[in-house]
């Protein structure tokens, strides 16, 4: 759910300001069509996967988010 939450937070946030969040290497399209197969076909998940998005690649969008504060 969690992740579902924040793939959706990014989309809204791809609306809004469409060039912010690639300005710091976000790969927003990927974000999106992650969000999509979690929304409608998340019984399909691999669960490994999901796990490897949350170890891994959550850290680097993190990393990529906290460039905006500055």
């Amino acid at each position: 759910m969690r992740l579902q939450q924040i793939s959706e937070t990014i989309k809204k946030i791809h609306k809004e300001a469409p060039d912010l969040l690639t300005s710091v290497g976000v790969d927003v399209k990927a974000i999106i069509r992650f969000r999509d197969f979690i929304l409608h076909h998340y019984d399909e998940a691999d669960y490994e996967v999901l796990f490897d998005i949350c170890k891994n690649s959550i850290p680097v969008l993190k990393r990529q988010l906290l460039q905006l504060q500055t």
